[in-house]
């Protein structure tokens, strides 16, 4: 009986898992040879948003981590509705949750929030 032999070649790339449906489209266009443009990721982002891939409870996707990285790269003084949209926004996706913090309450709640969405974001 003859041997298989074995595949020579380079290693595979290890890929980033997809978030959702709209990572799959955007690896498989840039496969094909099409690059992504602003609008590209703006729609691929959509589109994760929409149908997202399940993710691990208390893990984060590439998006996620890239947007939160861009957060936490400014230097806030307090937190305006649309930081407390993606804080809440995020806190849920990452933890599995539906919780919705009250806005009018002193910046403790939030802080809170935020140091557990940096104890997910700090294991990566």
């Amino acid at each position: 009986m003859a041997t298989p032999k074995k595949k020579v070649g380079r290693p595979a790339k290890k890929k980033l898992a997809s978030a959702g449906i709209g990572d799959t489209i955007k690896k498989f266009t840039e496969a094909i040879g099409i690059k992504a443009c602003e609008g590209c990721n703006a729609r691929a982002r959509f589109a994760n948003k929409a149908f997202p891939f399940n993710v691990k409870k208390g893990e984060m996707t590439r998006d996620q981590y890239d947007q939160w990285t861009e957060f936490k790269s400014k230097e806030l003084k307090g937190l305006l509705d649309i930081e407390m949209d993606f804080i809440q926004d995020t806190y849920n996706a990452v933890n599995h949750t539906g919780l919705i913090p009250c806005r009018n309450c002193g910046g403790h709640g939030w802080n809170q929030l935020i140091a557990n969405i940096d104890s997910h974001y700090s294991k990566y």
